[in-house]
């Protein structure tokens, strides 16, 4: 049966036979094309940070460990306010959680340009930054994809939402080298902070309705079609008293036959039956859905390899423009390299979404994580020059954000879309407490030792161990939805 939304929830949703309704101007093209707008924008200025961290840290007179270590704290409190920021989106819609985040967001980079403390760079770059990446960034546009999408838009839309935050990396990373060389650091951050609130009206393009809205929709149809039947019965019986009484005919003749036809009766017995099968599945709580994920253990694999992930592209995006200066490379080298790697990832990102619906997903993400630790041992181990530099930035980015979509698409093939943010929230904090290590232990061993030798060697360690614990998944539903009725 398809399932519709009433227009009070101001929302779209998929049908499952293929079908589509949605409000008249939110149509899927424009909810993937907003999704994507907002997963640009909001990755973008984030992506930049490592191009701050030698200007800032001279200027203040800091060691690139303290800027590191607000990264790092960014990096933690993003990943573990995104569970919250999912479940509460999950419950409310997704809307209010994008614009609170994007404000936080905005404020932010906003007052890290006019840090003159630790502390104060710890407040804006750490903790505004991170909460309010968790509830801005594409993390939740996928959420609403998966929620607003038709099923067979589903593994491609992760693809294109997951490209459309590396394309953002493309077009800021060169954007902030230039703009740092003419204006300053300070004002660069400053017009981060103003194109961020762009995401604001892109917001309402993707929002999805409250939880509750389909239940207050559905105890709305059964107390109309209550009364209905109600009103219905009472018209019926007096024109039946009144026929009885003009033609002298029994009534034992007409109550059977009034019960016999009865539609407004009929309706409620249909509305509450076809009801029977999505509540199976939908009327699930959040303890319930965290119990039945975390006792799961393909999910918990999962979750483990994404910690990789996360300290993999932590250390990267911060520390590697500087790794390449120290190398005796031009800070445009770093600017372009990281650039690359976006632009490159824009195909691996959708590429890894058609494979997706194609084949394995735990395939995808074995290849993903030993290529990686492949491209390390290119990068560290070959002369420095901008050639090596920009092919490590074009492998590099054929694996950089592919990891998402295949670690999305496995958690709503396990659990479904209704706690999908929550859920791949939970696997998102493993990747940013990996994100957390992997941007502080650079900064910290640096310090100690002078180099980053170590770090990129625990990176290719994490991305075989990573590669190994994919290979056991099982994709398939839980037995809750294998078991639902269709």
């Amino acid at each position: 049966m398809q399932q519709e939304n009433r227009p009070a929830t101001g929302s779209t949703r998929p049908l499952p036979s293929g079908g589509w309704r949605s409000d008249s101007w939110r149509t899927p093209a424009v909810v993937l094309i907003c999704g994507c707008l907002i997963s640009m924008v909001g990755f973008g200025p984030r992506s930049t940070l490592g191009f701050f961290l030698t200007p800032m840290s001279h200027d203040q007179g800091w060691g690139r460990e303290v800027f590191a270590l607000s990264v790092a704290i960014q990096t933690l409190l993003y990943g573990a306010a995104q569970p919250f920021s999912g479940a509460i989106a999950d419950r409310f819609g997704t809307v209010r959680v994008i614009i609170a985040g994007t404000l936080l967001y905005a404020a932010g980079i906003f007052m890290m340009a006019h840090a003159a403390t630790p502390e104060t760079l710890f407040l804006s770059s750490g903790v505004l930054i991170g909460f309010g990446l968790s509830g801005c960034s594409f993390n939740l546009v996928l959420s609403s994809f998966g929620k607003l999408l038709p099923e067979s838009w589903r593994s491609l839309a992760f693809g294109a939402g997951t490209a459309s935050g590396s394309f953002g990396q493309f077009l800021f990373s060169p954007l902030a080298v230039g703009l740092i060389d003419t204006l300053g650091w300070r004002t660069t951050l400053e017009v981060f902070a103003g194109l961020l609130l762009l995401i604001v009206p892109l917001a309402f393009a993707i929002a999805t309705p409250r939880s509750d809205a389909a239940q207050t929709s559905v105890r709305s149809l059964r107390q109309d079609d209550s009364q209905t039947s109600v009103r219905s019965l009472r018209q019926d019986d007096s024109q039946t008293s009144l026929s009885g009484l003009r033609q002298n005919e029994s009534d034992q003749t007409s109550i059977p036959s009034l019960r016999k036809d009865d539609p407004p009766q009929t309706s409620v017995r249909s509305l509450r039956t076809a009801e029977a099968a999505p509540s199976a599945t939908q009327i699930q709580n959040y303890k319930q859905a965290l119990a039945e994920a975390l006792g799961h253990r393909s999910y918990i694999l999962l979750v483990l390899g994404f910690f990789t992930c996360g300290f993999q592209l932590g250390f990267v995006t911060l520390h590697l423009p500087s790794y390449l200066i120290d190398r005796g490379l031009s800070a445009e080298v770093g600017g372009w390299t990281l650039g690359v790697i976006g632009l490159f990832n824009i195909v691996g990102a959708m590429t890894s979404g058609w494979l997706g619906g194609r084949m394995p997903k735990r395939y995808i993400l074995v290849v993903i994580y030993f290529a990686r630790a492949l491209a390390v041992v290119f990068l560290i181990t070959m002369p420095a020059s901008p050639a090596v530099a920009l092919i490590y930035g074009a492998v590099t980015g054929l694996l950089w954000l592919s990891s998402v979509p295949p670690t999305a698409g496995l958690v709503a093939v396990m659990f479904g879309t209704r706690w999908m943010a929550m859920l791949f929230g939970i696997a998102f904090f493993s990747h940013q407490v990996g994100g957390f290590l992997g941007v502080y232990l650079g900064g910290l061993l640096y310090e100690h030792t002078g180099s980053y030798d170590i770090v990129w060697w625990l990176g290719v360690l994490f991305g075989v161990l990573s590669a190994v614990i994919n290979l056991p998944i099982v994709e398939k539903p839980v037995a809750r939805l294998a078991m639902a009725p269709a």
